[in-house]
């Protein structure tokens, strides 16, 4: 456990980087008054994750089941994962693509960046780096990961019933879906194979 204390401003805030089941988590503690961490205080918890949107020669985009955990049975547009220590955002919508999908680097166009959000509970600050991948190979789903994975076409993602995860669908995803879908498929087709 790393403990740090940085200037926030006037404020100190008292800093832990917890390695966890989750991969790596900074904690944010309050001061007290006489400049101590307050340990009693409410934490605030910082996560990266990386969120890759799949596309293929018929611009459709790929839905995947999961099949485990709280979120099973929910719908995800993509993958998502989180950043693992010492790993580059990149290296994890990599790995994740592997892991979850049996995507290999090289098989598919290159990664391009799309777009930065957040998610905020009422005990994190998630922070989502969105990518975007050409891919027509066949999709091997890890079962313990994903139950089923379909490519749809990216007008119907917002029609279908289902169960979308929320880091899967960010407001801004579900904007560009629902009034600019060409642009999506545009920004992803920019990647160039790796």
């Amino acid at each position: 456990m790393l403990k740090v204390v940085q200037p926030n401003g006037r404020e100190k805030k008292y800093v832990e980087l917890n390695p966890d089941s989750n991969g790596p988590v900074v904690t944010y503690r309050p001061m007290k008054k006489n400049g101590t961490p307050d340990m009693n205080g409410k934490p605030v918890y910082l996560r990266g994750i990386a969120h890759a949107l799949i596309i293929n020669s018929d611009n459709q985009l790929l839905l995947t089941q999961r099949s485990r955990g709280r979120f099973a049975g929910y719908t995800d547009i993509g993958v998502t994962g989180t950043i693992e220590p010492g790993e580059e955002i990149q290296e994890t919508a990599m790995r994740e693509l592997e892991e979850e999908l049996g995507i290999r680097k090289g098989q598919q166009g290159g990664l391009v960046m799309i777009a930065l959000g957040f998610h905020v509970t009422k005990d994190a600050f998630i922070s989502i780096t969105t990518f975007g991948i050409r891919y027509d190979g066949p999709i091997h789903p890890n079962p313990d990961e994903i139950s089923c994975a379909d490519f749809i076409k990216p007008e119907r993602v917002l029609r279908e019933k289902r169960h979308y995860t929320a880091l899967s669908l960010q407001p801004w995803l579900r904007l560009t879906l629902d009034k600019y879908p060409s642009y999506l498929i545009a920004k992803i087709r920019q990647g160039e194979k790796i």
